[in-house]
């Protein structure tokens, strides 16, 4: 499948810029084209790298199909096809400026040049990584501060990146960066992916004030747009801060088990130990993760371990298969419409695994792999192997 010009930007990768897709059918092969009577000279072949010189509609399409890749995404292709390519995405984006745009066509375009001159700069060209720092203030004195954010923003990203590798404090600066600039006017759509990847990144730093301090700066951005889709982000916002503040706290879980009936999560977890799982069928670290959660709940059952799944699934018949196939012996969750659980606490990634204490009161929510086996052996003491001394207790680190 074709990979968007934009998906390096969303996952900081410089590698998958131009990468077209191959068809899962071989390709016919092409019929040999017709002989031309003698004497009739072969019509000249046009650069397919100059921009055209016709409508907005022409400039955008031949901007468009250039970011799709070569016919041939082989490295050597790719890496041919970018030489040629790049320069030629970038002067149509800035002629698409200049045909008096509209404001997504106008926005797409200062991206797509932010981009392309972004790539150039990875290839070396020293020149490319200065026009991007000038672009805001071309933008702003050209009477356009909408598309001059745009491109403060893409700015930002990209230092807010290479702050991810620097330390701790380059990180927290970058951050607040970020903040500073979101926090200087209306969010706007393209605003999104750097919100997301600022509080992402706060949160996988380890340090759990500064990614608290961060969604909550960001859920009130957000609440306070007039959009409603924007609206809707904040309470989901609001709900990663309840998750990274659980350890400690105690947590409640809703929802409709799969076999009928209600779940009474007060009853269900009363003096128990218990592990929520976050999961689904089709995510691969779920079912990876899998034998290893079966596992301790075989070796801890007996001790007062318990497990609740509660499944993102989308297809129903998927999940009743799956926990057939593999005999699921615990309780599973499943709401045909987004589960209030996962909702409430902001799970914007499976496997997410909560583990309970039997004061009712959360012990960790990372308790995947040996770690978990390491916290149910503090909380319920070692396990003993089952099966007659056949099978062997979870590998510890």
């Amino acid at each position: 499948m074709s990979v968007s010009w934009r998906c390096f930007w969303s996952v900081g990768l410089l590698c998958c810029l131009f990468v077209a897709a191959a068809p899962a059918a071989e390709k016919a092969k092409p019929k040999a084209a017709p002989e031309k009577p003698a004497g009739e000279k072969a019509a000249p072949k046009s650069d397919p790298y100059a921009v055209p010189d016709g409508p907005i509609d022409d400039v955008i399409k031949f901007m468009e199909d250039l970011k799709k890749g070569p016919p041939e995404p082989t490295p050597a292709a790719i890496e041919e096809f970018t030489k040629k390519a790049t320069p030629a995405i970038i002067a149509a984006a800035e002629k698409i400026l200049t045909l008096k745009p509209t404001d997504e066509q106008a926005a797409n375009a200062v991206q797509t040049k932010m981009i392309g001159l972004s790539i150039l700069s990875r290839q070396g060209d020293k020149g490319a990584a200065e026009r991007m720092q000038t672009v805001p203030a071309e933008l702003e004195k050209a009477g356009l501060p909408k598309l001059a954010r745009v491109a403060r923003g893409i700015l930002i990203q990209q230092q807010l990146r290479e702050a991810m590798g620097a330390g701790p404090k380059e990180l927290e600066k970058a951050i607040a960066e970020v903040k500073k600039y979101l926090g200087g006017g209306p969010l706007q759509e393209s605003d999104l992916g750097l919100l997301f990847t600022a509080a992402r990144m706060a949160e996988m730093s380890g340090d759990e004030k500064l990614a608290v301090d961060t969604y909550k700066t960001f859920a009130k951005l957000l609440a306070e747009s007039k959009n409603e889709e924007m609206a809707k982000l904040a309470k989901m916002m609001e709900g990663v801060v309840r998750r990274l503040t659980l350890v400690g706290n105690a947590i409640t879980v809703e929802g409709k088990p799969v076999g009928g009936g209600k779940f009474d999560w007060a009853k269900f977890a009363a003096g128990k130990v218990v592990l929520i799982d976050f999961w689904a069928t089709w995510c691969g670290p779920c079912i990876q993760e899998m034998p290893n959660v079966q596992k301790t709940y075989e070796l801890y059952h007996d001790k007062g371990f318990e497990i609740v799944g509660i499944s993102l699934d989308r297809d129903r018949e998927a999940l009743d298969k799956y926990l057939k196939d593999k005999a699921i012996p615990w309780t599973i969750l499943f709401d045909e419409t987004p589960s209030p659980t996962v909702e409430y606490y902001g799970i914007t990634g499976i496997p997410t695994m909560i583990l309970v204490g039997k004061d009712g009161k959360v012990v960790s929510t990372s308790a995947r792999g040996p770690q978990l086996h390491k916290e149910l052996e503090k909380l319920l003491g070692p396990a003993e192997p089952k099966a007659k001394g056949k099978e062997k207790a979870v590998e510890k680190d």
